[in-house]
């Protein structure tokens, strides 16, 4: 790579947004980009948190709206996702809502993007249920797919209420194989540490 440069694209793209997501849809052979929730003002009123959906056609350069059905996420900034093959959707985890979120505004739950095979996809949102000890609702944090039903999540931010505020730097599996489960991996500690 040389560098970037910006792409033509056409359709009903995302607003300008900042603290969404970005994901792939695998295999890389179906060449579509999903971008999903973010903010689209500059000032911290949940008002301009997002939960729409948006799929790039990278072959065509063609936005479109994805069409959701079922319980939606609530609009949020910062949280973080992954492409989940064995349900063929996103999956998403985590950012803030605001005061919809409770008194520290972050959320921690889990849900599952299930998308059609169509051009434009349809999409229906489901929560995840989940097992375990998961992080702290926390916002900027990241996630990794390990394997095909495992993702890392780690650090990001979690109380702005505190003083410092809070970056924590723990790190937790989810285990997505039958009933997701979450492990905090920075209990866990190599023999002779």
């Amino acid at each position: 790579l040389s560098g970037f440069s910006e792409t033509p694209t056409t359709g009903t793209g995302p607003a300008p947004r900042m603290g969404h997501i970005a994901v792939l849809q695998q295999p890389q052979s179906s060449q579509l980009m999903y971008v999903i929730a973010g903010q689209t003002s500059n000032n911290c009123s949940a008002d301009g948190f997002q939960n729409d959906v948006h799929v790039l056609d990278l072959q065509t350069r063609t936005w479109s709206v994805v069409t959701c059905a079922g319980k939606a996420p609530r609009r949020r900034y910062g949280p973080t996702g992954w492409w989940n093959a064995a349900r063929n959707g996103v999956q998403i985890t985590g950012g803030t809502c605001g005061a919809a979120c409770g008194a520290c505004g972050h959320a921690n739950d889990t849900f599952l993007l299930r998308l059609s095979a169509s051009k434009p996809p349809v999409g229906t949102w489901e929560p995840t249920n989940t097992r375990g000890q998961g992080p702290p609702p926390r916002d900027r944090h990241c996630s990794v797919l390990l394997k095909p039903d495992e993702v890392l999540d780690w650090g990001g931010f979690v109380d702005s209420h505190t003083v410092p505020p809070q970056w924590p730097t723990d790190v937790y599996a989810l285990s997505l194989g039958g009933t997701a489960q979450w492990t905090d991996l920075s209990k866990r500690r190599p023999a002779g540490l």
